[in-house]
């Protein structure tokens, strides 16, 4: 049951994760409102997307460093993301992973990622927003990985 108030990205079918599924219902829609927020209160510097939203924004963001001639699914790439206790976007998989072999692309779109981890999270694995990071670049220097003891959390 859907908490007054609450708010989702995209649905899932009874018992799936972000991480499990297969498709995200409304994901289309989701991008859409990310697109119209940017064209029509931008330009932003930075995106900042916590729990299902860090999902989103890993996901979106890779499909723009993918094609970056193409204004889609974002008008213009923010020059920093903050990744908050994502899980694996499992329908957009292959494009995060595609970044690890893309890491020119991130650097020419000026994109700098801080990925932050609970290692305790209880919602998101957090194995799984750590394969988020490296797939952006994440090494264990701490300037582009912050990782806490708890659950999820902002820093």
């Amino acid at each position: 049951m859907e908490e007054p108030g609450a708010f989702q990205w995209w649905t899932l079918a009874p018992g799936e994760r972000s991480f499990t599924a297969e498709s995200y219902g409304g994901a289309d829609v989701a991008m859409r409102d990310l697109r119209e927020c940017f064209e029509e209160r931008g330009p932003f510097d930075c995106i900042w997307g916590h729990s299902q939203g860090a999902i989103l924004t890993a996901f979106v963001l890779a499909k723009q460093a993918e094609n970056r001639e193409v204004a889609f699914p974002l008008p213009q790439m923010p020059r920093l993301a903050i990744l908050n206790g994502a899980a694996w976007p499992a329908p957009y998989g292959d494009q995060v992973q595609a970044l690890k072999e893309n890491q020119a692309g991130l650097e020419e779109a000026g994109l700098r990622v801080l990925n932050v981890l609970g290692a305790q999270d209880t919602i998101n694995p957090p194995d799984q927003a750590l394969e988020i990071a490296r797939c952006y670049g994440a090494t264990d220097d701490g300037k582009s990985l912050w990782a806490s003891t708890k659950q999820q959390q902002q820093p």
